[in-house]
């Protein structure tokens, strides 16, 4: 059953995605979920390196820029992150308040207020449920994956 932790992160949560964090090596995946003009919902995957929690209640995101994910962040500017890892599940509920485009690094970067965090835990009912594994990926080339993942971190890093 998911409860309310209020509209800050956890010290879990910056910790893996605040500004000292390093980028961890490709194997994580957040998944991202925003919502059409029609009120449709449309999940995305994200690298770890791909968000950036500046401050407690704040998220930025870095997604690539002709997507329906970075249409659905301008407008109408809700999603939720679904941090999805057998220690924690977590949901993020996001309001956009800024965006801008890092041509460059051919990002387009969103920074998002916190609204909501929900964290998520069996309850009585459902005894002793356990995940085993969290969302994963691999990539065949690690060392550009690395370089990407560093552009994005630059990229979100920048002020808008």
């Amino acid at each position: 059953m998911a409860r309310s932790l209020g509209s800050t992160l956890p010290p879990a949560l910056l910790e893996r995605f605040g500004p000292a964090a390093t980028p961890p090596p490709a194997g994580r995946a957040v998944a991202l979920v925003t919502v059409d003009a029609a009120g449709l919902p449309h999940p995305a995957l994200l690298a770890d390196a791909e968000v950036l929690a500046p401050r407690p209640n704040a998220v930025r995101l870095a997604v690539q820029p002709a997507r329906r994910t970075a249409a659905n962040l301008r407008e109408p500017g809700v999603a939720t992150l679904a941090l999805v890892e057998p220690e924690s599940v977590h949901y993020v509920k996001l309001r956009v308040r800024d965006a801008w485009d890092e041509v460059d690094a051919g990002f387009a970067c969103f920074e998002a207020e916190v609204v909501d965090v929900l964290e998520d835990a069996p309850h009585g009912g459902e005894g002793q449920v356990a995940l085993t594994s969290g969302l994963r990926w691999s990539v065949a080339d690690e060392a550009a994956y690395l370089t990407r993942a560093a552009q994005a971190r630059r990229a979100l890093a920048r002020q808008s």
